[in-house]
């Protein structure tokens, strides 16, 4: 009834979950979302153009380099949300690419400081990860002391 001709933009894998179905149901044309949420791309829907690429092909890219470089042992940490699940989705499937898995999943409520238990969580493995696919800053702080305090290399 408002006769919108398309939607234009949005950043973050939350706010395109609640437009996307809105867009697609109007049948309208979508430009330049911010999000490498799967959902945009798989299946194909021809009314939405994308601004970057998918996560899966981040975390693709960013697995094959950490192999080149001789790097296995991979740990997540995220938000608990959509865009928390879409990276993680990515990590996971790169991963399992390379025949490697992550060496422990941990999460976080978004918009907290609630980054103790992921610590903790990479503090009781055997070894420790040699990269951490992380989708906010929250973590690194601590992260940076952590691998300080285990003599790791720059972080």
């Amino acid at each position: 009834a408002h006769r919108v001709f398309g939607y234009i933009g949005s950043t973050g894998t939350p706010t395109a979950s609640a437009v996307f179905p809105l867009v697609t149901e109007a049948q309208v044309p979508w430009i330049g979302a911010l999000t490498g949420a799967g959902f945009l791309r798989s299946p194909f829907v021809p009314t939405v153009v994308n601004a970057r690429a998918s996560y899966t092909d981040e975390c693709a890219a960013m697995t094959t380099h950490l192999v080149a470089m001789g790097i296995t042992r991979v740990a997540f940490f995220g938000q608990d949300d959509s865009f928390g699940g879409a990276g993680l989705s990515g990590i996971t499937l790169s991963l399992k690419f390379h025949r490697l898995s992550l060496m422990v999943d941990s999460r976080y409520p978004k918009g907290t400081e609630a980054v103790h238990s992921g610590i903790v969580a990479m503090l009781s493995l055997p070894e420790p990860p040699e990269a951490v696919s992380a989708t906010s800053s929250r973590f690194c702080t601590p992260l940076r002391l952590w691998g300080r305090a285990h003599g790791a290399g720059p972080l």
